[in-house]
């Protein structure tokens, strides 16, 4: 099998404006400088690639975006991604129902995003963590990939904290499900690191990771995108 590996920046952790700098500016010189580095795209929350206000399309970084040769590569969270006067809301529900609509709701949007800078793949932070690998989260996954395919957007699912593979027994469980054979994910392995609290070592602890050649496998069999972090042991993600 072929690869095409495509490098992707995200804006999370990005340095903020300085004084006196408009958007605009800030925008132009932070895309440029990751064109000029070599990455294919750009990856952002709804926050920014849409106004806060309205939900359309935020025009003034999408089109700094078109501007600079990049693509976007949009992330949702479902049932969060908006703000309330208290701050940012990440996961609001463990309603299955919800998180569909919510999913649904999102992608939605994307289409007139997509519209103005080419959209390749979606990432979601996908339902709750507390379904685990049961009915509920096999119930969300399988009309969540009946979503995704009826949006025409191609879809991925981090494993992520707080969300339904947010550790690598769920996952495995999960992509081991014969109703969920179309399921993609983006592999943010530093959330299972934190979430289990130990780098996964089959040949130094044989007898507490005999699981994870298994995982692997399954993961190279579902992932098509990966969040690269840098850290060690104890801080996964410095």
């Amino acid at each position: 099998l072929s690869m095409n590996l495509r490098l992707i920046k995200s804006t999370w952790g990005a340095v903020q404006p300085i004084d006196g700098e408009s958007i605009d500016e800030y925008w132009q010189k932070l895309l440029s400088r990751y064109k000029a580095e070599g990455y294919y795209g750009v990856e952002a929350i709804g926050l920014t690639y849409l106004d806060a206000g309205s939900g359309q399309p935020n025009m003034t970084f999408l089109n700094k975006v078109k501007e600079a040769g990049l693509v976007l590569v949009p992330q949702v969270h479902t049932c969060g991604g908006h703000l309330t006067s208290s701050g940012y809301v990440y996961c609001s529900s463990r309603s299955v129902d919800e998180h569909v609509a919510s999913l649904e709701a999102q992608l939605g949007q994307l289409k007139a995003v997509a519209e103005v800078v080419p959209v390749p793949i979606v990432n979601v932070h996908s339902g709750h963590d507390s379904w685990g690998g049961e009915a509920e989260a096999l119930a969300f996954f399988e009309r969540a990939l009946d979503v995704g395919s009826s949006s025409g957007f191609k879809v991925v699912h981090e494993t992520h904290r707080q969300r339904t593979l947010f550790n690598p027994y769920v996952f495995s469980r999960l992509a081991g499900a014969e109703s969920l054979g179309a399921l993609r994910v983006n592999a943010d392995l530093s959330h299972w690191v934190a979430v289990c609290e130990h780098l996964f070592d089959p040949e130094g602890e044989p007898e507490r990771d005999s699981f994870w050649p298994e995982v692997l496998e399954k993961l190279g069999e579902t992932c098509d995108m990966i969040h690269a972090r840098v850290g060690y042991d104890e801080g996964p993600q410095i």
